[in-house]
């Protein structure tokens, strides 16, 4: 009789075990990113990105430590951020409308340098870091 018990115990500990992997394998393929992710498209939509703000530009934008724009493309996210702070871009552009020297671009961590520069594709929920050189003595 105890032997029937425990196996029993054993079997609805597996179906629970089972119901909850194969509950959240379903949560997460049937979840928006996934799908919109792995859509074949053959326009690029414009998707929500995350830029981290530097202490040094917060005061451009309000004191927001982040700021969650769309684009394509790293420089398509950059002018419609400068858009929406327009203080920002003279501090982020020199007077022939590059990225200033002493200013480093990165996203999801990779410096853009070694990717395709501002051409960069970027895409829903990645996270854009602009951080300014420091120079000192």
């Amino acid at each position: 009789m105890g032997i029937f018990y425990l196996h029993h115990d054993y079997m609805v500990l597996y179906s629970l075990y089972w119901i909850f992997i194969h509950y959240n394998k379903l949560v997460h393929y049937l979840s928006l990113n996934y799908i919109l992710s792995h859509m074949p498209d053959k326009k690029r939509r414009n998707m929500s990105i995350i830029i981290e703000i530097p202490s040094a530009l917060k005061q451009y934008v309000k004191n927001h430590d982040q700021v969650e724009v769309s684009g394509n493309s790293i420089e398509e996210a950059l002018s419609n951020l400068c858009k929406d702070y327009k203080e920002l871009k003279q501090n982020l552009y020199d007077v022939n409308g590059n990225i200033r020297n002493f200013i480093n671009i990165y996203i999801n961590d990779n410096d853009i340098r070694y990717e395709d520069g501002m051409k960069s594709v970027v895409k829903d929920g990645d996270f854009i870091q602009i951080v300014p050189s420091i120079a000192g003595g």
